[in-house]
This record gives C-alpha cells, structure tokens and sequence, in this order.
C-alpha cells in the first residue's frame, strides 16, 4: 500500500478554525467562555514548551487559559489545595495537571483530587468519557476542551478529516 502523506498543518489549521467558530458561537447563544486551568510543576523544558503552546492554543481559539506554575517542590497539600481551588472556580471548565510529577508527589491522589466534571484528559479518570460530557454544569464548554487537547479525543476528531485521502487495503 503506497503511504499518503497527511498535510498537518493544513488539517490543524482547519481543526481550530473550527474550534474557533464553535466557541464563538457557544458565547454568543448566552453560554459561558470555556475556561481551561493548566498546572505545571517543577521545570520539566519539555513540559514547559507543552503548557505555553496549549495556553498560546488556547487563546487561538477563544478558550480562556490559566497557568499556575507551581515549584517542584510543592507539598502535595499545596497541590491539592490548588486543585480544590480550580474546582470550585465557577469559569474554569477544564483542569490539566501537566505530567510527568516530582517524585515526591502522590499521583493517585492527584487525579483522583480532578472534578471528575473538570478532568479533561478523561483518560487517566476511571469514568466513561461519554457520562462525563453530560455530568458537567456546561458540558458543551467541557466538550470542546476535550476534543481540543492533544490525547485521544482530539486525534480521533481529526479522524473524519481525513475522508479526503484514498487508502489502498
């Protein structure tokens, strides 16, 4: 079978310009701005380039973003008060606790600590993706953050873009 070459950057740019008019349209029927919480810890260089292109992502596409860079040495009390905080955070729709974490930081309890309503990366909570998107206060807001973020919702998305292309089986 002959490989077909997929224009990412094209299909990418399709893709938020997409997400673009989706938001602005959910902002203009009256429902609220997506709001997107990043948490970052320590200073992982690769961790630190994904959080500011997510947050740069973000702000391509209508979706409200906040970074709170914490220092590695952040006690697990700190982190889990953080992660209270944003969950009680009426404009905060998604929170994305960027991995890998200090050694010393108890993980488990870390994801288990997400609004299973705020988790957008669904894939490390043990609820089905579909329940989550209508347990939440603004499940159109939670639904664009999942299929925005680069884990499997969003390649599965890209999926149907993709008709385009001729595959020889």
């Amino acid at each position: 079978m002959p490989a077909k070459i997929i224009d990412g950057k094209a299909l990418a740019a399709r893709l938020r310009a997409d997400f673009s008019a989706r938001i602005s349209g959910l902002v203009a029927s009256g429902g609220p701005q997506p709001g997107l919480a990043v948490i970052l810890v320590g200073e992982d260089p690769a961790s630190t380039v994904y959080v500011r292109n997510k947050i740069r992502a973000c702000e391509q596409v209508g979706i409200r973003s906040c970074s709170h860079h914490l220092p590695s040495s952040v006690s697990n009390a700190e982190l889990l008060g953080t992660i209270v905080e944003l969950n009680a955070a009426p404009t905060v729709h998604g929170i994305l606790v960027q991995l890998p974490l200090p050694p010393h930081i108890d993980l488990p309890r870390v994801l288990e600590t997400i609004s299973v309503e705020k988790d957008v990366v669904h894939s490390l909570h043990d609820l089905d993706p579909h329940v989550f998107a209508v347990r939440a206060d603004h499940p159109d807001c939670v639904a664009e953050l999942h299929a925005f973020q680069c884990h499997e919702p969003g390649i599965f998305l890209s999926l149907p873009e993709l008709d385009k292309i001729q595959f020889d089986v």
